[in-house]
Formats: structure tokens, sequence, C-alpha cells
């Protein structure tokens, strides 16, 4: 089961549908993992391995969507 959300489009912040889109295909291999738009602000949550997270750092970058806030626990 894919855990990801796509949020609706927040005006005036780079997190549209588009990203949104980008991001959940980026995590489907995931399934702990949780992208929301909290606060207007894309929004990364889940339990993850080490070799996990660094794959979904380097996925993440590799979209170029700006910021975002990485608040996954390495387990």
């Amino acid at each position: 089961m894919n855990m990801s959300t796509v949020a609706a489009q927040v005006v005036g912040n780079t997190v549209d549908h588009a990203n949104m889109q980008k991001v959940t295909d980026a995590l489907k291999d995931f399934p702990s993992v949780k992208a929301e738009v909290v606060n207007g602000e894309l929004t990364l949550t889940g339990n993850v391995s080490p070799a996990q997270a660094q794959k979904i750092k380097m996925s993440m970058d590799g979209l170029q969507i700006g910021k975002y806030n990485n608040n996954l626990t390495v387990k």
C-alpha cells in the first residue's frame, strides 16, 4: 500500500500539483514515507533505513522542487 498523499495546490508556493505528483512518483517505492504540505511547505515523514534515507534525499534533490522539510526517522 502506498502511503504517499497528494495534497492540493498551495497558492504562492512552489508546492503545486505537478511538483506533488513528481514527489509521489519518486516515493512510490517507499510505502512508509508520507509526503504532505504542512503550513505551505512540503514535509516528508516516516521511518526509513539509512540506505533508504540516502536514496530519498538523492531523489528529492534531483527533482529540483526547492526546499522541503525532511522529518524522516532513520532506524
